[in-house]
């Protein structure tokens, strides 16, 4: 990821933002605020120095609240990415418009979810697939998540060493 501008929606304690600012992206982490100041900012700051290629900011994005123009615009982004951040169906339309409006054309958005009978997750996919965004869901095992987990982890010089769940991942560009 060096050089690659990234934005994680939804971030919450920042670790998707720490391994990509490990492999040498710059981050824009970005949560609502309350749990910026609980715990997003508390643990980028115990976690994010030393040892890092790139760099992680914390900015407040409260989805379908915050303007996304001029900070926030699809063209500067290389790869959008929220992990596990999909959990009521109420939440969905906002997740969207927001990934409209971040995601350029042709660049990628990566979000990953475990299905626990969360009712946003499939209200995420049927709004996804009616809209006529380009998506492809990708239904990992631990086996692959391991794999996935091990590579990165290599290519970041640390410890391969993993434990995973059965997990899916969505990962879809921008229908605009």
């Amino acid at each position: 990821l060096t050089g690659r501008r990234v934005l994680e929606l939804g971030c919450g304690t920042g670790l998707v933002s720490l391994v990509a600012a490990a492999l040498g992206a710059a981050v824009v982490a970005t949560d609502i605020p309350e749990c910026l100041a609980a715990v997003t900012a508390p643990n980028l700051s115990a976690n994010g120095v030393g040892g890092m290629r790139g760099a992680v900011e914390a900015k407040e994005l409260v989805w379908g609240t915050t303007p996304l123009a001029p900070f926030f615009s699809a063209a500067q982004w290389d790869l959008v990415v929220a992990s596990d951040v999909i959990y009521r169906s109420e939440h969905v339309a906002l997740l969207l418009e927001t990934l409209r409006g971040v995601v350029a054309p042709g660049r990628t958005a990566l979000v990953a979810f475990d299905r626990r009978g969360r009712e946003g997750v499939a209200a995420f996919l049927r709004a996804v697939r009616g809209d006529g965004t380009p998506a492809q869901e990708n239904k990992a095992g631990a086996a692959a998540t391991a794999a996935a987990a091990a590579a990165v982890a290599e290519e970041a010089g640390g410890d391969s060493s993993t434990s995973t769940s059965s997990s899916s991942s969505s990962s879809s560009g921008s229908g605009s």
